[in-house]
């Protein structure tokens, strides 16, 4: 985690840095608890030092996206009494990739979206008119779009009548990243 920290940060270092962390994980099955710990810690670090950096992307870090997918199935593999820590450090991280789409996003861009085996992820921004609502659905793989699966979604009401935050004929952006894992969604 002290080389993600580095005071001569790079968009190249971290790129390098993300496919190295990336190709280090792509068993989950040798991933220890102790492994899983690190793999977190690096790609936080990274995660936390790219604000600085103009030219890096959230496309250059997928590679960190996968290593915390390898870590968060060997942190279900492994059921250990550190668990629930090890998955909040992990959501927390997967929050710091998501505020990096975000970040990049522009009202009527493209969602970007990321299907991994842990978890999936849709980032999006908007504009929204007066009295309408948004519905935002859960990504889906090939093979469940195909059979007709149920997606989880999550739906952002219209300003209640009485306590309207937006006149007839104006529009707020909205910026939503969804984060959906097989036993809950987090927005």
């Amino acid at each position: 985690a002290t080389v993600a920290g580095a005071d001569d940060i790079t968009s190249d270092n971290l790129v390098t840095l993300c496919s190295a962390l990336s190709a280090l994980t792509q068993n989950p099955y040798e991933l220890s608890e102790v492994a899983v710990k690190l793999i977190n810690q690096v790609a936080f670090k990274i995660l936390s030092n790219v604000k600085e950096l103009k030219s890096f992307t959230y496309d250059n870090a997928v590679g960190v996206l996968q290593s915390i997918d390898a870590a968060a199935e060997a942190s279900v593999r492994l059921n250990s009494s550190n668990s629930v820590v090890l998955t909040t450090e992990i959501m927390q991280t997967i929050s710091l990739f998501n505020n990096l789409i975000a970040g990049e996003l522009v009202a009527g861009q493209e969602n970007v979206e990321y299907v991994e085996d842990s978890f999936r992820i849709k980032s999006l921004r908007q504009l929204r008119g007066y009295n309408t609502s948004l519905r935002i659905l859960s990504p889906t793989t090939l093979l469940e779009r195909s059979s007709g699966a149920l997606t989880t979604s999550v739906t952002i009401e219209s300003d209640a009548p009485d306590r309207r935050l937006l006149a007839e004929g104006d529009e707020e952006e909205f910026a939503v990243s969804v984060v959906s894992t097989a036993s809950s969604s987090y927005g």
